[in-house]
Order: C-alpha cells, then structure tokens, then sequence
C-alpha cells in the first residue's frame, strides 16, 4: 500500500487503521488496569502515578500484540510503523496537547524534523484522553507542527479523532466471522 499525502489526516488514519486500532483497545486496557490498581487500595486516582501505570500496561499490550515500542524515559510510549514515527501522549490539563518543554528532542519531533538525516517519515502523535474518575475518552491522531518550552506552545498540522474499532466494524466482517461459524440445524421433537 502506498503511502498517504502527509496533508491528509484521514488517510494517514486509514492507512494505520490496524495499528491505531489496537493502540485503542491497549489503551482501554491500560486506563481500566489503572483504575483497578487504585480501586483495589480505595483510593483516590493519583494523577502523577495514573499515567505512568496506564503506559506500563499498554506497553504489555502492544508486546502480546507483537508490537514493539522503543524506551523512553518516564515509561514514554513511542513507536516505529512503516514511514511514521509515533510518540503516544497524554492530553495537557487543558485537555490540548501538550507542548514538548525544554527537550530538543520533542521539539525536533513536533516540528517533523527527520530523526535521522535524510529520513523521510511523518512524525504523529496520538494523544490519549481521560476524564476525571481515569475512564478512556478516546483517542486523537495529530499531525504536530511546532512546538517550544513555553507552555501551550503546541501547534498541528491536523487533527483526527480515532474512531473506535468497535464501532467501526462492518456487516462484510460480521457476515464472515458468521461464516466461519459450524451451525448445523437439529432435528427437535415436541410431544
């Protein structure tokens, strides 16, 4: 499959449809184990701790998935998909996001300066959001295009929302599961 235009956010979405689609369920998976850790101690979510062991656990989804991540400091989530270098962030408290601070790293990636020289990928972001009790809101794949120390610095090229899998599944893809289903009819008596 060929790459998408950079430009357009849905059909750079298309083409990492299966990628963003287990990220989503990974990150439902890591939220709900988030929450669970804090309820099985009756406490308050930490806001400091939460997203740390959200990361931690989407990290293991995405190994039993076979997908790999590359280590971060702070347990950061990023990955490597055909030409798209992707870091997996958590929305800004103003629910926006956030701006990359004093790493020249984050800055370079935000304004899609290329990780290595002569590289051609398109740095993404996927930014995952909650709402105050830590339940997954969604998630929001955005093209970043600038970004500094100062806070709220952030701007993109696009934004896309990431549908989720669940409600994107077709009647081709229920007709065929059903397909694979061995029904046979019974013969039934009623005296």
């Amino acid at each position: 499959m060929e790459l998408p235009s950079p430009a357009d956010g849905y059909a750079v979405l298309n083409y990492l449809s299966n990628v963003v689609a287990i990220l989503h369920q990974g990150m439902e998976y890591g939220t709900s184990r988030s929450r669970e850790f804090f309820d099985s101690r009756h406490a308050d979510v930490d806001i400091y701790l939460a997203p740390a062991l959200v990361r931690y656990h989407v990290k293991e989804f995405l190994a039993l998935k076979g997908i790999e991540t590359q280590d971060l400091a702070n347990n950061g989530l990023a990955l490597v998909h055909s030409a798209y270098h992707i870091r997996v962030l958590k929305e800004d408290v103003m629910g926006q996001l956030p701006s990359p601070g004093h790493s020249t790293a984050k800055q370079r990636f935000y304004q899609q300066e290329p990780l290595f020289d002569g590289a051609i990928s398109l740095n993404l972001i996927v930014l995952w959001r909650v709402d105050s009790a830590y339940r997954f809101r969604g998630l929001l794949l955005i093209s970043p295009k600038y970004g500094d120390a100062k806070r709220f610095s952030a701007e993109q090229n696009w934004l896309v929302p990431v549908p989720d899998p669940i409600l994107t599944i077709t009647t081709d893809q229920v007709d065929s599961e059903l397909d694979d289903l061995d029904i046979t009819k019974s013969k039934t008596h009623i005296n």
